[in-house]
């Protein structure tokens, strides 16, 4: 069975996509506060947003977890596109638990 995976182009997409959205509800106004509070260098998140560089899955999964972004609408293009109806990473955890 292969596994599905979402072209880089589509995840680059969806995690612009999904930045914008969180920086807006955020109120975060800058490419710098976002990188700050999401841990990313600023140069690299910059080149993200302007879409001369895709994000690392590493970055895509910190962006999941720290901005509450659902990793199966990123990863895979499935499910929920508005983060604020998706059950997130920390929320499955917790539930787990």
């Amino acid at each position: 069975m292969a596994s599905e995976k979402v072209h880089t182009a589509q995840l680059h997409l969806n995690f612009i996509h999904a930045m914008r959205i969180w920086m807006a509800d955020n109120r975060v106004d800058t490419i710098k506060e976002a990188s700050e509070l999401l841990g990313v260098n600023r140069v690299t998140m910059l080149k993200i947003m302007d879409g001369s560089q895709a994000p690392t899955t590493e970055q895509a999964i910190n962006l999941c977890l720290k901005a509450g972004i659902d990793a199966n609408w990123l990863f895979l293009n499935k499910g929920v596109k508005d983060y604020e109806e998706a059950m997130t990473l920390k929320e499955i955890a917790k539930a787990l638990k």
